[in-house]
């Protein structure tokens, strides 16, 4: 009795007033001890939880950065084509004014052709807005369903008991 008593001390004594431990020397002793004490599936099983939440970490920064790019490509797209409708109308204007002064030089101005002029630069302005709004559109659709297929496809699933049971039997063949 005196001997395991002995023993007792020696692993728990020492070091504070008294032969005692104190209480974090004790248990971060006993936390190695019981790590130690650990089965290999276990080990394993407590690594892989620990990567699992690790990688899982590393997935959600990775996955707001993306979330990030991709709404500022929606909000980029938001005034996307008012430039080139402002450069349209700008184009259309300057037509106008080349034909009034052709008209003018050559005697025409206050005769049916000018209606026909504005209605032809018009009518070319028109298609060109038309074909820049489409554009536009389809750009902003395009980022945002780049959104939405980012949001959509996420999985973070991490390896599952199914997975992990191989290794554990194959760890427990080897003897680890």
């Amino acid at each position: 009795m005196a001997l395991q008593f002995t023993n007792f001390l020696g692993r728990y004594g020492g070091g504070a007033p008294g032969g005692l431990m104190s209480n974090q020397a004790f248990l971060s002793q006993n936390n190695s001890v019981y790590a130690n004490r650990q089965s290999p599936g276990q080990r394993v099983a407590r690594s892989n939880a620990y990567a699992t939440r690790r990688a899982n970490a590393a997935n959600n920064r990775r996955y707001r950065q993306i979330l990030d790019i991709l709404r500022r490509n929606v909000a980029d797209t938001s005034g996307s084509g008012n430039a080139e409708l402002g450069l349209i109308r700008q184009n259309e204007t300057q037509a106008n004014t080349s034909g009034m002064q052709d008209l003018v030089s050559r005697g025409l101005s206050n005769t049916t052709l000018r209606p026909a002029v504005l209605a032809r630069n018009r009518q070319t302005a028109g298609l060109l807005e038309q074909a820049a709004r489409e554009r536009a559109l389809r750009a902003r659709i395009g980022a945002r369903g780049d959104l939405a297929g980012a949001i959509e496809r996420r999985e973070d699933v991490g390896p599952d008991f199914s997975s992990l049971l191989p290794l554990l039997l194959r760890g427990g063949a080897v003897g680890l």
